[in-house]
């Protein structure tokens, strides 16, 4: 260069030198390598998710309560399977926005402003060979690209055989499941129903039972209350009456126990004054009294009327100086004390 200014030769070797590149070879590789690393990577999705073969598993497959649609949906997560780096685009758009005029290396624009003839032409022939390789490079990025599509296609029709196979598993575990808790359920159904049916038969039972005993103790109730109706009405005495009466006390509410306990009762003060009446210890103007306040407490019962008006009729035939029966009796005490008197007294005399 000091020698000639303009040699476009010795540019293009301080274009190698510079570059580092032993010849236009070196230099064509040099820039594409450049061009390559230039590029930037872009994450693109090989192919679209197939969210009709997932939906179809969730139609097929979901069982409420054993098998939810999020299990399943969860088994088609393939999550970053289907996508991959691609710099095809970056490549094409800096091939697009090229001109491989290298115009900022100024030694390589010296050398192409002074070069003629054969080196001129090497210049121009090494430019298409630059072009013609990154036109390669992109082509060898698009068929890596085309291989590795291919690839990850592969895999996620894998990855949605493997899931399809899982969600079947999981169906069939769920289908189990749910029989046997099916089973379980039916057998604790029968269960309770054998149980429910054992419970009646003991109801039944009791109830029978009871019933049988309510039966029983009410026809010893009702055999006992005509018993009680029967001495009812075989009063003739007193006694019969308070027998009578209690009979219908022991049997409490039972039908009309308590009228017929209060009629026997009656009968018990009508009989008594009855025998008072008739009876020759009693006729006395006490005994009289007697008879005739039983009577009064029961009218109207039986002929009580006229059994009062026959008191009272007897009452006036007493005599008015009549002794009560107690005076007579004591009368008649003290008359066979002295008997017995006079009797030891004439037995001692005569011993003597």
């Amino acid at each position: 260069l000091d020698n000639n200014a303009n040699c476009a030769e010795a540019y293009w070797g301080k274009t190698l030198a510079e570059l580092r590149c032993r010849d236009a070879k070196a230099f064509v590789a040099y820039f594409k390598d450049a061009f390559i690393k230039k590029a930037k990577a872009e994450t693109l999705s090989a192919c679209s998710r197939d969210n009709v073969r997932e939906q179809s598993a969730i139609d097929k497959y979901v069982i409420p309560g054993y098998l939810s649609d999020t299990t399943i949906r969860e088994k088609y997560q393939e999550r970053s399977l289907r996508n991959y780096e691609s710099k095809v685009s970056s490549l094409k758009n800096q091939f697009k926005n090229e001109d491989f005029t290298f115009g900022n290396n100024k030694n390589f624009n010296r050398a192409k402003s002074y070069a003629f003839g054969e080196t001129a032409e090497m210049l121009q022939h090494m430019k298409e060979n630059i072009k013609e390789e990154c036109e390669n490079a992109i082509r060898l990025a698009e068929e890596q690209d085309a291989v590795i599509i291919q690839q990850i296609q592969k895999e996620y029709a894998a990855f949605l055989d493997k899931a399809d196979a899982q969600c079947k598993q999981l169906y069939e575990i769920a289908c189990k499941q749910r029989q046997e808790e099916e089973i379980k359920r039916q057998e604790e159904e029968l269960k309770r129903q054998e149980e429910k049916r054992i419970r009646e038969e003991k109801e039944l039972k009791r109830q029978e039972k009871e019933r049988a005993r309510h039966e029983k103790e009410c026809q010893q109730r009702e055999e006992k209350y005509q018993n009680a109706c029967k001495d009812m009405e075989n009063i003739a005495t007193p006694l019969d009456a308070r027998e009578a009466m209690t009979k219908f006390q022991e049997l409490g509410n039972y039908r009309d126990s308590k009228q017929r306990l209060k009629d026997c009762e009656k009968d018990e003060k009508y009989f008594e004054a009855l025998h008072i009446i008739e009876s020759i210890y009693c006729q006395t103007l006490q005994g009289y009294e007697q008879a005739l306040e039983l009577l009064q407490s029961i009218t109207p019962w039986r002929d009580s009327e006229e059994k009062i008006n026959l008191c009272k009729q007897k009452m006036k035939k007493l005599p008015r100086k009549i002794r009560k029966v107690e005076d007579y009796a004591i009368l008649g005490g003290v008359a066979l004390l002295l008997v017995v008197i006079i009797i030891s007294m004439v037995l001692i005399a005569m011993f003597r």
